[in-house]
């Protein structure tokens, strides 16, 4: 993971000319333990800076927060970036980062978000364009932790807003919605679809790692309205078989029983030709309070062809990944209006 890390940092380096570089300085705000009660919670400062291949970018971050029981972060991340409208875009970043406190080195028993010397980090943002040489205004949420590889592994996030400029183009700009693919093999003409998605998954939740892994079969449905033939966004309703929860009942003396979980996820996907990528954020309507956290986000990829789908991903409930999951879907259309 440290190979792949400092591939990630030096990577930005080796890109052509026609790409360009993008600064940004911002504030941010970390939480802990999903409580803004904790007493480690802390405000920090953020520098970022990214090369762009647009819709491509590899983003370079430095998080100083002097007071943070975690220390400081650097990280890379590959970014992608869906413009909305001629002013308005949408970020969606993967990636590692490193803190300079981990439990791992300053053996503090109170540092129970961060273990390992290496994380995963998480990026969403909505950047608003504010000038026509390209200054910007953005709204970033990170997320770091180490997916359960080793505890503990509450994780932190960061609300982030920041503003930046490009180093280069300077002249008169705006996002652009330019199509980077068009594959025959991946032809969905219409706006609206009905979405039935089958996903079987491994759990690997905190509560159960000492007895190994369970299944979880969830069952998705979801209504998706295609903006462009590039993105489109939807809400689903999720029906999850738990099997894990006959076993952590008894350990918390919960009146739910009944291992059929219901939840609601809102998401945004984009499309590269056959290939699209899916991330949302929902709710728990329906489930042990003490088995599995209310908040749950998703993060997928899949290979589309015709209206049918499949596809991996993962799934993390507070900020922590518990299941990997297998999809199978397919896309019904619901209107006969096609696009331009």
């Amino acid at each position: 993971m440290r190979k792949l890390f400092i591939i990630l940092l030096l990577l930005p380096l080796s890109l052509k000319a026609q790409s360009h570089w993008e600064i940004s300085l911002g504030g941010e705000y970390m939480l802990t333990a999903y409580s803004f009660k904790s007493p480690h919670n802390t405000w920090g400062t953020g520098l970022q800076a990214t090369m762009w291949y647009e819709p491509f970018g590899i983003k370079l971050d430095l998080g100083i927060t002097p007071q943070s029981i975690c220390g400081n972060r650097i990280g890379a991340a590959f970014m992608i970036r869906t413009p909305l409208n001629p002013w308005l875009a949408a970020d969606i970043g993967l990636g590692l980062a490193s803190y300079s406190k981990p439990r791992y080195v300053t053996q503090d028993t109170n540092n129970v978000y961060i273990s390992t010397p290496v994380v995963c980090l998480f990026d969403l943002g909505l950047v608003a364009q504010i000038d026509e040489r390209g200054g910007f205004l953005a709204f970033r949420l990170l997320h770091s932790s180490n997916g359960n590889m080793r505890r503990p592994n509450r994780g932190l996030n960061f609300f982030r807003v920041e503003m930046g400029i490009p180093l280069s183009n300077r002249q008169t700009r705006s996002f652009s919605y330019r199509p980077p693919y068009n594959s025959s093999c991946f032809v969905l003409p219409t706006h609206h679809y009905l979405d039935i998605m089958f996903v079987p998954s491994l759990s690997f939740s905190r509560h159960n790692m000492q007895r190994g892994v369970f299944f979880c079969y969830d069952v998705a449905l979801s209504y998706e309205y295609r903006r462009t033939q590039s993105f489109g966004y939807g809400g689903t309703l999720d029906l999850w078989y738990n099997f894990s929860h006959p076993w952590q009942l008894p350990r918390y003396h919960d009146p739910y029983t009944f291992p059929m979980y219901v939840s609601a996820l809102a998401y945004f996907e984009h499309f590269w030709g056959p290939v699209s990528l899916r991330s949302g954020i929902g709710v728990v309507l329906a489930a042990s309070s003490r088995v599995m956290v209310p908040v749950y986000e998703r993060l997928g990829v899949y290979y589309n062809f015709g209206n049918n789908y499949a596809g991996i991903g993962i799934n993390a409930h507070g900020g922590q990944a518990e299941f990997i999951e297998w999809s199978y879907g397919r896309r019904i259309p619901l209107s006969k209006k096609h696009f331009q």
